[in-house]
């Protein structure tokens, strides 16, 4: 029997969800709200749907890569104009094309993009939970500092929260940056204001990897740790979380590269 793969691009505010895959114990999941809207849209009740990437609950995607398998040849307008009437406004495709059998979003991938993004002046209410309002002084020299630490293949043993069964905890980051901006961009829009936005790309990342690494130079930048602490983390020694997980709210997957 013929099968037909879509590959779409979604974005979403993750606020109101409890992460990308689909939960037994909610309905409040990407994935699930995605499945049920599709299901709306077409009647097709036998399909899969698989993505890039679990993101955690709360955390928002400007380019999440979905693959459809379905047995039928549908038209882009099913999923561009379906779909989209039936997902809620925070939930969004923003792109699809037919693709063939050999494409994974997750084995296909070579690289993700993950972006962490703090306000640094007063944000208006209806903005809040996008971004960490964060009111300590930066030391961007000892932030850019520590950022560097990260890149490389390291055993990240120290930035894993248990929950995601994994054969080995070493990853690659490719680069990583901190740079201060006058605005937020989400694809074609943007958001004006006073933000420090890191940036980390990698061939993988461990479940809260991002948010742990946040969590150190947080730490770092308010002098709770010190570079040779985080160095350390980095040694493959099983220690312990240099600093909590930082909230969800600043945490964007950015885009997946083929």
């Amino acid at each position: 029997m013929d099968k037909f793969y879509y590959q779409i691009t979604l974005a979403y505010d993750g606020q109101k969800y409890f992460g990308w895959q689909i939960q037994s114990e909610t309905d409040s999941t990407i994935q699930g709200i995605l499945n049920n809207s599709f299901k709306e849209a077409t009647g097709i009740t036998k399909f899969r749907t698989i993505g890039s990437g679990r993101t955690d609950a709360g955390v928002h995607a400007l380019e999440q890569v979905v693959l459809f398998e379905v047995l039928n040849k549908l038209p882009e307008s099913v999923f561009l104009k379906g779909v989209n009437q039936r997902l809620p406004s925070d939930i969004k495709i923003m792109s699809v094309k037919e693709v063939d059998q050999s494409f994974h979003p997750i084995f296909s991938a070579q690289s993700k993009i993950y972006e962490y993004v703090l306000a640094l002046a007063t944000l208006p209410p209806f903005l809040g939970k996008n971004f960490l309002s964060y009111s300590y002084p930066i030391d961007i020299k000892t932030l850019k500092s520590g950022i560097k630490c990260f890149v490389g293949e390291y055993d990240f043993c120290n930035y894993f929260c248990v929950g995601t069964e994994v054969s080995s905890t070493v990853r690659t980051i490719l680069s990583a940056s901190v740079t201060n901006e006058s605005q937020f961009t989400y694809g074609d829009y943007a958001v004006s204001g006073k933000f420090l936005k890191f940036e980390f790309t990698g061939t993988g990342f461990l479940k809260q990897q991002v948010r742990l690494m946040m969590g150190a130079l947080l730490s770092l930048n308010e002098g709770k740790i010190s570079l040779s602490e985080l160095e350390d983390s980095l040694k493959g020694h099983k220690i312990k979380h240099l600093a909590p997980v930082a909230p969800a709210c600043g945490l964007y997957l950015k885009s997946v590269q083929y």
